[in-house]
């Protein structure tokens, strides 16, 4: 069958594709209301499906989409590429710079979902759960379980086109609160996990490499799920903790010696005395030197 592009770039709907694409007939008013714009499930199966969401014609709105099996990618604005996969999502202002799709080295179905809203209350409540969890966001089954049943009934209603704008209002409102416990409830999960990868950090960093990889392999996780975890609960990457680690160590050395940098350097897990002195400076602001004669200074 051939593929039909709708305004806004979504594709039609298809025999076997999914179900429910659709854009709201609604006229805006000056109701404090959350407009539906769109909502679907579908399965991908090929490189074609690919937006530049910075090219998209659409009228502003955002985008939640969640991988339900298989895979699709998000790269966002800094050119960092995300595979999401089952349980992952992302919350995104559309048009925006990032871009998604499906992965061209892939050869699974990808099975997504997706609602689109917009209006300035849904403005506001997407600000505020992206601002507090960021746009790429990950869901266990429990919230899987509590999030895929609303979102495929509001496929169902923009299918149908019966559509009451302050009944799906209410619907949005509800999905948005429960996608919000959600998150926060998993911030609250991850503590622990991200303080046993702290631990382990802290005792390899002066004695080896550290693969942050592996690390999040061995914890059961993947690494950016990892990341995301250390992020919340300790305000850093996995990277950065490390880092900071190594020059509160390196401080120390400053402070209770006379050694010299390439030794300290290598007593506190960095490679040489040019990175060590380079780091330093970045994260301090002043370099080693300059930090054994000040004695008030210390390592953030």
């Amino acid at each position: 069958m051939a593929r039909k592009r709708q305004k806004g770039g979504r594709m039609a709907k298809e025999a076997g594709r999914g179900e429910g694409w659709g854009r709201t007939p609604w006229v805006k008013t000056a109701e404090p209301l959350l407009w539906l714009t769109g909502a679907g499930h579908e399965r991908q199966t090929g490189s074609w499906y690919y937006y530049d969401a910075a090219k998209r014609q659409d009228r502003p709105h955002w985008v939640f989409q969640l991988t339900l099996a298989g895979a699709g990618f998000h790269v966002d604005s800094r050119g960092r590429r995300t595979l999401l996969t089952p349980g992952m999502a992302f919350f995104e202002v559309i048009p925006g710079p990032f871009q998604y799709g499906y992965p061209p080295d892939r050869r699974d179905t990808y099975e997504l979902l997706y609602f689109s809203l917009g209006g300035a209350e849904a403005h506001r409540w997407c600000e505020r759960i992206t601002s507090a969890h960021g746009r790429i966001l990950q869901f266990n089954e429990q919230a899987r379980q509590a999030i895929v049943p609303a979102v495929l009934a509001l496929a169902r209603e923009v299918a149908s086109r019966r559509l009451d704008r302050y009944m799906v209002s209410g619907v949005l409102y509800q999905l948005l609160m429960t996608i919000l416990s959600e998150l926060n409830s998993s911030r609250l999960a991850m503590q622990p996990l991200a303080h046993e990868a702290a631990r382990q950090l802290s005792a390899a960093a002066l004695t080896r490499e550290v693969d942050v990889a592996a690390l999040a392999e061995r914890l059961g996780v993947s690494r950016e799920h990892l990341s995301r975890a250390f992020r919340q609960a300790l305000g850093v990457s996995p990277s950065e903790y490390l880092i900071q680690q190594r020059l509160r160590m390196a401080a120390q050395h400053l402070r209770t010696s006379d050694a010299k940098l390439e030794t300290i350097a290598r007593l506190s897990g960095f490679s040489g005395a040019n990175y060590f002195v380079r780091a330093f400076k970045k994260h301090v602001g002043v370099t080693p030197a300059a930090f054994r004669r000040r004695p008030l200074l210390t390592v953030p």
